[in-house]
């Protein structure tokens, strides 16, 4: 992996002094789509933002496309002006620098006028260009729906889940928490999340029971009140290798 954020590297750059509320809104997970020269999407860049010592730090890496692999992740540093411009810049990687900026929405949840720029680009074509950028709030409380079984059986799920508050070293935030599938002989007890990812708006899931795991993988709305589970699937138990689709809502939504 070409990582730059080993124990012991820090993300922090010299920054000026930064408005505190609007870095506020800028903080967490973040998707960015590179436009290409003819306006189409060019790569994905998922990203998670978080307090930095001398302002903001992250922690990014290409989800999609951009001749840069999926392992490569990128550290950048900087800041949320007066006006609430947001700028930050990466250390150097794989020979090129990448700077991002745009203007953040009141409240956060977008960036406006949005730039990107590589210095040196191992990418022909995609020196500079506009970014997409879309900010997903975090997976955070109790959630309830269905799992469709691929034979038609529906099972009522809900859930406790809280995504941590800062990312990994590749700029991917993971979630701890528990789940209850009524009426279901599929676990002895009750899950746990051992593991998962979130990185933009894709998410992740092993739950586990004894020997049994549910792995479950899917996307989410921007502000987290839906997860769409595409698909997830037991091993071991009663129920080993049943699988299917489902849908959680998050109370109150």
């Amino acid at each position: 992996m070409l990582g730059f954020c080993a124990a012991g590297c820090s993300t922090d750059v010299a920054s000026p002094a930064q408005n505190a509320a609007a870095s506020a809104t800028a903080l967490g997970n973040w998707s960015l789509q590179l436009a290409g020269p003819d306006g189409s999407v060019a790569a994905v860049v998922n990203m998670g933002v978080m307090n930095g010592a001398a302002g903001l730090a992250a922690v990014a890496h290409f989800a999609q496309g951009g001749c840069l692999p999926a392992t490569t992740t990128v550290s950048l540093a900087g800041a949320v002006g007066a006006a609430d411009e947001l700028q930050l810049t990466s250390q150097p990687f794989a020979g090129t620098t990448l700077a991002v900026a745009g203007v953040l929405a009141t409240g956060g949840g977008s960036l406006g006028n949005a730039t990107y720029a590589f210095n040196g680009s191992p990418c022909a074509g995609l020196a500079s260009g506009t970014v997409a950028a879309a900010h997903f709030a975090a997976i955070a409380g109790n959630y309830a729906g269905n799992f469709t079984g691929s034979t038609g059986a529906v099972t009522a799920v809900s859930a406790m889940l809280q995504q941590g508050s800062a990312p990994d070293g590749n700029g991917v935030f993971h979630v701890t928490g528990n789940a209850n599938f009524a009426s279901s002989a599929c676990f002895a007890t009750q899950p746990t999340v051992t593991d998962s990812t979130i990185s933009g708006n894709s998410l992740a899931t092993t739950f586990t029971s004894g020997p049994v795991t549910l792995t479950a993988s899917g996307t989410f709305s921007q502000d987290a009140a839906q997860l769409q589970i595409t698909a997830w699937q037991i091993a071991g138990g009663a129920c080993d290798g049943t699988h299917g689709t489902g849908v959680l809502q998050e109370a109150g939504n």
